[in-house]
């Protein structure tokens, strides 16, 4: 009789099992209501039992338990003295909620395998990053390493050569001034040679006067020889002499050295 009252008063509170929606219950008259069937419960009223698990299952007011709403339902299934209509209801209720249970739990299981494998494939690919940063830094280090002894093999060749570099050197700077030194005595004799022509040329310089009068296509008895001079500069020197010809006054070059190079007369026009 305490189990039926309990169970009557909760019922009454909660409107429960022809609920109204539009009745709303404050969350005290909800959580009063729920103690209420909880002590029906207790005291092993079927009803009491069949609304809990169909409360707990439904989320309504409480977060949905469906372990709780298990227990409930199949002790409700169980009951002696439950009704038949009920307890076919309380049947395809408790399997409703072992369903969803496993539906639920499979998603969940799939939804973590899920997170592992992308967990595993991130820690993969870190790991291959890791890998190739890894060699890449190796292959740097070997790189500096075989740079650094490049260089101190070459050091070393460098040390070892170089005596004999610094001798073909010095060497080859005493050969060259050498050669200086015979091109500057070379240079000095075709000077003095030019030198010693040029004042000769007042009194050889007949086949002179007659190449230019061909050259003009006149006597040579119509060009004179004027004056001579010796130009002399740091890279030789050159006989300079200049003529009276019928066209004008004709300068010629009559021999010239520039460092070892000799050239006969030119004249400029």
């Amino acid at each position: 009789m305490a189990a039926a009252a309990w169970n009557g008063a909760a019922l009454t509170l909660c409107c429960w099992p022809r609920f109204d929606p539009s009745v709303k219950l404050t969350d005290d008259e909800w959580r009063q209501s729920m103690n209420y069937f909880e002590k029906a419960a207790e005291l092993g009223n079927a009803a009491a039992l069949f609304s809990l698990g169909e409360i707990w299952s439904l989320r309504m007011p409480v977060a949905r338990d469906d372990d709780r709403a298990l227990d409930y339902l199949r002790r409700a299934q169980a009951h002696p003295e439950q009704s038949a209509e009920v307890r076919e209801r309380a049947r395809r209720l408790a399997t409703a909620v072992d369903e969803r249970k496993r539906t639920e739990t499979q998603q969940a299981q799939d939804a973590r395998r899920a997170a592992e494998d992308e967990a595993q494939r991130a820690r993969l690919v870190a790991q291959e990053r890791r890998r190739q940063y890894e060699a890449q830094l190796l292959a740097e280090q070997q790189r500096q390493a075989d740079e650094r002894e490049r260089e101190r093999l070459a050091r070393e060749k460098d040390e070892r050569e170089r005596p004999a570099r610094e001798a073909a050197e010095r060497a080859a700077a005493a050969q060259a001034q050498r050669d200086r030194e015979r091109a500057q005595v070379r240079q000095q004799q075709e000077c003095e040679r030019v030198t010693q022509s040029c004042r000769g040329l007042i009194f050889a310089g007949k086949p002179l006067i007659e190449k230019i009068a061909n050259s003009l296509r006149t006597h040579p008895g119509s060009i004179r020889l004027d004056r001579t001079s010796v130009q002399k500069g740091w890279a030789g020197c050159a006989c300079m002499a200049v003529f009276w010809t019928p066209t004008g006054t004709l300068e010629c070059t009559v021999r010239s050295v520039s460092g070892l190079t000799v050239t006969d007369a030119s004249c400029a026009r």
